[in-house]
C-alpha cells in the first residue's frame, strides 16, 4: 500500500515537471521568433536593403512542353547560355503557354534588341500568330518569311509544320483565303520545298488553273477536301480537251473515295453532275442519264440536271419520257431565274416531237424573259462594281479572307501593334478587286450563255420552220388538195380547224401552229417526210 501511492507522488510530479519544461519551451521560442522578427527588421534600414532579389528567387514555372516546335525552342534555348532576365522572362511566358502575352513583347517590348535571340524570334512570332489564331497573317507571313531565310527547311521550321499541318487546309478551306500578287509571287519561289503548310498554299495557288492543280493533289492528305476543289479545276479542263479517260481516272482516284465519306448533299449532287456530263460527252447516254435522275429535287443542281437529262432523250429519240420531261418543265418557277437552256431545251423538244403550238410558246416565253435579262446583263457588264450573282467557292473564299483579317487587324490595332498594317492594307484592297472581278466575270459569264442560247434559238426556229412546211407538204399530198382539214388539232378552239396554203407555198405559222396534236405521231415517226402515193 505504501508503495503504492509512493508510486502515484512520483508520476504526478514528473508531469507537471513535464509541463513546465513545455511551457518554458514555448515561452522561449515565441520569445526568439519576435527577437528574430525585430532582429530581421532592422536589417531593412541596413546599407544593401533596396537590392531586388525578386526575379532571382523566383521559382521557375512548370513548363508545357507539349508539341515539336516547344521542345526545338526549349534546346535552342538553353543552348544560348546566359541571358537578360527580361528575355528568359520571355521564354517562360512561351513555355507556360502565356502566348497573349509573350506575342505582345514581341512588338512593345526591347526583346528585338537581344541579338542572341535574333534567330528566334520571327520563329515564335509565327508559332504564336498561329495558336492565338490569326491565321490570315500567319500564312502570309510564314511565306515571306520562308522566302526571305529558307525558314520552312530549318528545325524549327520543320517543328512549326509538324504543328500547323493537321489543320492547314481545313482552316484555309473553312475560314476562306485567296492568293494575292505578292503572295502568288512568294509562293512560285516556295513551289519545291516539302512541307504540308506550303502543300496548301500552293494548292490554293492552283485553284482554276487547268490541270497544273493534279500535281497538287497527291501532296495533300487524303482526307483534305482542298484535293475536291482541284479535282474539279482539273476535270473542267480535261473536259474542254476532250480527254475523257483522264476525267475517269481522276474521278476514281480522287472524287469517289471523297464522295463515299461526305456527308454534303450538294457535293453528292456535283458528283452526279460530272459524272453526266462525262459520260454525255463521252456519248454514253444512258448511264448519263441515269446519274442525271440520281440529283435529287432539294438540290440547286436539280433544275441543271433535269434539263441535261432531257438532252440525253432527245438524243436517244425516246421522245414518250421526253414528253413528260417537257412538261415537268413547262413551270413558272423559271421565269424569274437567269436559265435560257430550260426554254431552249423546251423549244427544241417540242419541235421535234412535231409540238409545233408548244415550240412556238417556248420560243416566245424564251424572248419575253431574256429579254428582261438581256437589259440587266448589259447594265451590269458596264457597271464598276456590280452586284454578286452567285456565292460559289471562290466568292466565300474571299469574303472569308477579308472578314478574318478585319478582325485580326482590329486586334492588333487595340493592343497597338502596327507591323503587319500595311500588308492587311494590301490584302484589304485586293479582296475588293478581286470581289468586284468575281462579279464582272459572273455577268460576263451570263452574256456568254445567252448569246449562245440567242444564237442556238435562231437555229431551233429554222428548224421548226422546215418541220412545219415537211408537215404540211405531207399533208397536202395526203388529201391532193391546198385545203387540209386537222381534226381536233386544238381541242380549246371550237370552230373547224382550217389552213390556206397560198399558191407562192409561203406558210402561215400562226396556222400551222394549231395542227400538232393530229401530226404527232407520224411526226415522230418521220412519216411526214414521205410522201404518200
Amino acid at each position: 500500500m505504501f508503495k503504492s501511492n509512493l508510486y502515484k507522488k512520483w508520476k504526478l510530479n514528473k508531469l507537471a515537471s513535464i509541463t513546465c519544461v513545455a511551457a518554458m519551451v514555448f515561452a522561449t521560442s515565441s520569445s526568439l521568433m519576435a527577437s528574430e522578427a525585430q532582429g530581421t527588421g532592422a536589417f531593412s534600414q541596413m546599407e544593401g536593403a533596396d537590392i531586388d532579389f525578386s526575379k532571382q528567387l523566383t521559382q521557375a514555372r512548370a513548363l508545357k512542353l507539349d508539341d515539336p516546335f516547344l521542345i526545338q525552342l526549349y534546346s535552342r534555348w538553353k543552348a544560348l547560355g546566359a541571358l537578360e532576365p527580361q528575355t528568359n522572362e520571355w521564354f517562360n511566358l512561351i513555355f507556360s503557354g502565356e502566348n497573349e502575352k509573350a506575342f505582345e513583347r514581341i512588338h512593345l517590348s526591347s526583346i528585338n534588341a537581344d541579338r542572341k535571340i535574333s534567330a528566334l524570334t520571327k520563329p515564335v512570332e509565327l508559332y504564336l500568330l498561329y495558336k492565338l489564331g490569326y491565321f490570315q497573317t500567319f500564312f502570309d507571313e510564314w511565306a515571306s518569311y520562308s522566302v526571305e531565310s529558307g525558314f520552312a527547311r530549318t528545325e524549327l521550321g520543320l517543328a512549326l509544320d509538324h504543328v500547323v499541318s493537321p489543320q492547314s487546309s481545313l482552316i484555309l478551306v473553312n475560314q476562306g483565303f485567296f492568293v494575292d500578287a505578292k503572295l502568288k509571287a512568294n509562293l512560285n519561289l516556295l513551289k519545291n520545298i516539302e512541307g504540308n503548310i506550303n502543300y496548301s498554299l500552293q494548292g490554293f495557288n492552283a485553284l482554276r488553273s487547268g490541270d497544273q492543280s493534279v500535281s497538287w493533289i497527291g501532296k495533300l492528305r487524303d482526307n483534305d477536301e482542298l484535293r475536291l476543289h482541284l479535282a474539279h479545276t482539273a476535270l473542267l479542263d480535261y473536259g474542254r480537251q476532250g480527254q475523257l479517260g483522264a476525267s475517269g481516272k481522276l474521278i476514281s482516284k480522287v472524287v469517289e473515295p471523297w464522295i463515299e465519306k461526305s456527308e454534303k448533299p450538294e457535293e453528292i449532287s456535283l458528283y452526279y453532275m460530272t459524272l453526266g456530263r462525262l459520260l454525255y460527252q463521252a456519248g454514253a447516254y444512258k448511264q448519263a442519264e441515269h446519274f442525271y435522275y440520281l440529283v435529287p429535287q432539294s438540290s440547286k443542281y436539280f433544275l441543271e440536271a433535269r434539263t441535261e437529262a432531257l438532252w440525253v432523250q432527245l438524243q436517244e429519240r425516246d421522245f414518250p419520257t421526253a414528253k413528260g420531261q417537257l412538261e415537268s418543265l413547262k413551270m413558272n418557277v423559271f421565269t424569274d431565274q437567269f436559265y435560257p437552256e430550260v426554254f431552249l431545251a423546251q423549244a427544241i423538244g417540242n419541235t421535234m416531237m412535231c409540238q409545233f403550238i408548244e415550240a412556238r410558246r417556248s420560243i416566245q416565253s424564251f424572248i419575253n424573259v431574256n429579254k428582261n435579262w438581256a437589259k440587266k446583263i448589259e447594265q451590269a457588264v458596264t457597271m464598276d462594281n456590280p452586284p454578286m450573282i452567285k456565292e460559289n467557292f471562290y466568292v466565300r473564299g474571299i469574303r472569308g479572307r477579308e472578314d478574318a483579317l478585319k478582325r485580326e487587324a482590329k486586334v492588333f490595332s487595340e493592343q497597338g501593334i502596327t507591323a503587319y498594317e500595311t500588308r492587311h492594307g494590301e490584302i484589304l484592297s485586293e479582296a475588293k478587286r478581286q470581289l468586284r472581278a468575281e462579279a464582272k466575270k459572273q455577268w460576263g459569264n451570263r452574256k456568254e450563255i445567252l448569246d449562245a442560247a440567242i444564237y442556238k434559238m435562231g437555229f431551233v426556229r429554222i428548224e421548226l420552220l422546215s418541220r412545219m412546211r415537211a408537215v404540211s407538204q405531207g399533208i397536202k399530198d395526203s388529201f391532193t388538195a391546198d385545203k387540209v382539214s386537222v381534226f381536233q388539232a386544238a381541242p380549246a378552239r371550237e370552230s373547224k380547224n382550217e389552213m390556206n396554203f397560198p399558191n407562192d407555198g409561203m406558210l402561215w405559222g400562226d396556222e400551222l401552229f394549231r395542227m400538232s396534236a393530229e401530226v404527232h405521231n407520224m411526226c415522230i415517226q418521220g412519216k411526214f417526210y414521205e410522201k404518200k402515193k
